[in-house]
């Protein structure tokens, strides 16, 4: 709409309506040439119109782009604050991987310990198997 608009700014058309009226009133012209500037006029102050609702349109577009700026700020705010917490995460992941594999290799200690002690407890049981049948034998 801007585009097809000789004048944008409110005060520039009303200047131009008033020039246009007062060439009216004051200039002798032909039928065809009043006719053009009554035309011309109407054309003006339906611009005038297109001209206030497009201010009006910039007002808003320029409170949306001021929320715009607003919100991008609170979103880079809240991208460094997730960089941050996401730092201390992986912080934190690095500690419990160092201790789960710390417990793993631990674990491998048990077990290790759990066979010698069921192989010691499976001697241990042939001893007094051997000890019984000696002492029955010997009965």
């Amino acid at each position: 709409a801007r585009s097809t608009m000789k004048f944008t700014n409110l005060a520039d058309i009303e200047k131009e309506i008033a020039r246009l009226q007062r060439k009216q009133e004051t200039s002798s012209m032909s039928l065809s040439d009043e006719k053009k500037l009554i035309k011309d006029i109407e054309a003006l102050q339906a611009s005038r119109r297109t001209a206030e609702e497009l201010k009006s349109k910039q007002g808003d577009l320029d409170t949306i782009k001021d929320d715009r700026k607003v919100i991008q700020a609170d979103l880079n705010a809240k991208d460094k604050e997730i960089d941050s917490i996401q730092k201390e995460i992986d912080a934190q992941s690095k500690i419990l991987k160092d201790l789960v594999d710390k417990q793993s290799s631990q674990r491998g200690t048990v077990d290790e310990l759990m066979k010698q002690r069921d192989a010691l407890k499976s001697d241990i049981d042939d001893k007094f198997k051997e000890k019984n049948t000696l002492r029955t034998e010997f009965r």
